[in-house]
């Protein structure tokens, strides 16, 4: 259960038979998938036709499923109900973890993502600007700020673009392209968050009552900086002056789905994630101290990049 698919305007409908998605696209072809490979659908074609049991039989699957608007930006996401048979158990650990728990996990949060900037950063410019130093001055919590301090540096480091803000709003290429990849990110972090038992909406940093995501959006963290390396990889070799096209998405969706090095061992992000929750699990219940995050983030491949231009 490893693919991430993109129903695209080229997508008529999709349908059911004998537990495989019956896809038609618009020039009358049609192939199937077995439901059980999928872990994320994205629906970005404006006019597809999708029956009930489609999202009935995804979900059953444990898929999770995207929903775009008409300039292609997911704006909705679902995931299970379910993932586990101790989810009651769980869950409450979860909701009576104490706050020096939570402050324990939020700093080996920060100091993993920065880590991950630190990497994009040396890749690229052969320097990582001190980012590898500030993830050694996270402290409990992060009470002195060092996440939103290091997002300062990196970002204009990154792309060295005149006045570009990160922004997660913005409708510029870049954000634009960072907003999608990072949406196809949180929703298959959600999706091994409930496949491990735990409710997506009890973060351990983020607390929002109109976000059912926050958990989702804390583990995210520390996997960003692939979406970044990509779109670095993108905006420089003038990739993006057409906006988020369907090589752009196809390259977003083939980086995420890159092999991550954690435990010193390469997963997928499928498997990291479920990992990286699972450990969060084992620390609710007392079981550990640490989280299992990603040591080493993939960079991307020439050949990712080279297959996205010729899908222009």
């Amino acid at each position: 259960m490893n693919r991430i698919i993109d129903f695209t305007d080229q997508t008529k409908s999709v349908s059911i038979k004998n537990r495989q998605l019956i896809i038609e696209e618009v020039d009358g072809k049609r192939h199937s998938i077995p439901t059980e490979e999928v872990a994320a659908a994205i629906f970005s074609g404006y006019c597809i036709n999708i029956t009930k049991s489609v999202i009935e039989l995804l979900s059953e699957c444990g898929a999770s499923i995207i929903v775009c608007d008409k300039s292609k930006m997911p704006v909705g996401m679902m995931v299970p109900i379910s993932g586990h048979h101790l989810q009651s158990r769980f869950v409450k650990e979860q909701a009576e973890a104490t706050l020096p728990t939570l402050k324990r996990l939020w700093k080996q949060i920060v100091s993993a993502k920065i880590k991950g900037q630190a990497q994009n950063l040396l890749a690229i410019y052969q320097e990582d600007f001190a980012l590898g130093k500030m993830a050694a001055l996270v402290k409990l919590g992060d009470e002195t700020n060092i996440e939103g301090r290091a997002a300062r540096r990196y970002w204009s480091k990154l792309f060295r673009v005149p006045k570009f803000t990160r922004d997660c709003d913005g409708e510029d290429v870049i954000n634009s392209s960072l907003n999608y990849g990072y949406a196809i990110l949180r929703s298959l972090v959600a999706r091994a968050i409930v496949s491990s038992g735990l409710n997506p909406s009890l973060g351990l940093f983020h607390h929002n009552k109109y976000n059912a995501f926050c958990l989702a959006d804390d583990l995210m963290e520390p996997y960003r900086p692939v979406v970044d390396n990509i779109v670095w990889h993108l905006y420089d070799s003038d990739q993006l002056s057409e906006g988020i096209t369907t090589g752009v998405k196809r390259a977003l969706i083939e980086a995420i789905s890159s092999r991550y090095i954690i435990s010193d061992r390469q997963e997928t992000i499928f498997e990291a994630a479920t990992r990286t929750t699972s450990s969060l699990v084992s620390v609710f219940c007392g079981q550990k101290k640490e989280l299992c995050l990603p040591k080493r983030l993939p960079l991307i491949a020439r050949e990712i990049t080279e297959a996205t231009a010729d899908a222009h």
